[in-house]
């Protein structure tokens, strides 16, 4: 669902599981922070950067995707490590 419509569902992967919790607090904590004072802000804040770095046409929804990825990550990628050979 997260590939077809990715404005609209989050994407559900061990990393992000293991940063929100249970799966009965999954949607709250999406819900909660997207609903929150300054979200949008902060989320556009992330935005304009990404969209600096070539990542055009991402929604708010999928920006926090990648930032809740990112710090809670411990592959080389998520901090800053070089990919590939």
């Amino acid at each position: 669902m997260a590939a077809k419509r990715p404005s609209l569902i989050p994407i559900r992967d061990s990393v992000v599981a293991d940063a929100l919790g249970s799966p009965e607090s999954w949607w709250s904590e999406w819900s909660n922070f997207m609903s929150g004072p300054g979200a949008n802000e902060r989320l556009g804040l992330v935005r304009s950067v990404a969209t600096e770095a070539g990542a055009l046409h991402l929604s708010h929804l999928r920006v926090l995707d990648i930032v809740i990825w990112m710090h809670h990550s411990t592959t080389p990628e998520a901090s800053g490590g070089s990919v590939g050979p």
